[in-house]
């Protein structure tokens, strides 16, 4: 979704604006509207913006500006639109390297043009982004399955691949739906699985180790809410299924 903030102190622009957004693409923007810059600022405090598009004659409007490319972490694209057109603003718009500087009274299909192609511009970096996160993903799952008896931690897999815990915990619950630490405790668990059914010789404090978990007892616990029982239990059912399969 692209969502623009309007900044304007005129109601006949908003209103532009609105019929122009309802016509070229409405489903994939979202406009929210401000009239003074201290309005503008309380709706930048909670939440994303892809675009504003502001009158940067307007008083306050300036510094509203100035505090938006101050900022680290997404910064939206500007489009400053104007009845007034001089050299000192068209200065300050290139200095915040604005997308354009229109002129009002605006041409209407000057603006969608432009909107239509940022919008479109946004897509395919998206799915630009996608591509590239995929590979990570699946280079985390072939590490925690080809290394079955190390315990990863965020930060471990995270250091190892240049990224930061927070992005790493977030990508992988975005691209599988949970998290990086119930997927893992899954994979062990299946692992668990197979040693207790495949390795009868094995004691199940050895299995435990080899896994990962030091104590023997909260292993036990971890495996008995995936699989229903313990992991005791679990071996003698599949020594019984094995002996009547006989």
């Amino acid at each position: 979704m692209y969502r623009i903030l309007v900044v304007d102190a005129e109601e006949s622009f908003h209103a532009w604006c609105r019929r122009l957004i309802s016509q070229i693409n409405a489903e994939a923007v979202i406009l929210e509207e401000a009239y003074r810059p201290a309005d503008a600022r309380a709706k930048l405090r909670c939440m994303p913006l892809e675009m504003i598009i502001a009158d940067i004659v307007q008083p306050g409007v300036a510094g509203l500006i100035e505090q938006i490319r101050a900022q680290s972490r997404h910064r939206p694209e500007l489009l400053v639109v104007s009845a007034v057109c001089d050299a000192e603003h068209m200065r300050r718009a290139i200095q915040w390297q604005a997308l354009d500087y229109l002129t009002k009274p605006v041409r209407g299909e000057e603006m969608a043009a432009l909107l239509q192609g940022r919008i479109e511009a946004r897509r395919q970096e998206a799915r630009r982004t996608e591509v590239e996160q995929q590979p990570l993903v699946q280079a985390i799952h072939g590490m925690i399955e080809a290394n079955g008896t190390h315990m990863y931690s965020v930060r471990e897999l995270a250091d190892q691949f240049g990224v930061t815990p927070n992005y790493l915990s977030y990508l992988f619950k975005k691209k599988t739906g949970t998290t990086f630490s119930a997927y893992q405790c899954e994979m062990k668990m299946e692992q668990a699985r197979r040693l207790l059914a495949d390795q009868p010789q094995m004691r199940v404090y050895e299995i435990a180790s080899m896994l990962g978990y030091a104590d023997e007892k909260y292993f036990s616990r971890v495996f008995g809410r995936f699989h229903r029982m313990t992991p005791s239990q679990y071996r003698v059912r599949m020594e019984s299924e094995s002996a009547w399969a006989l």
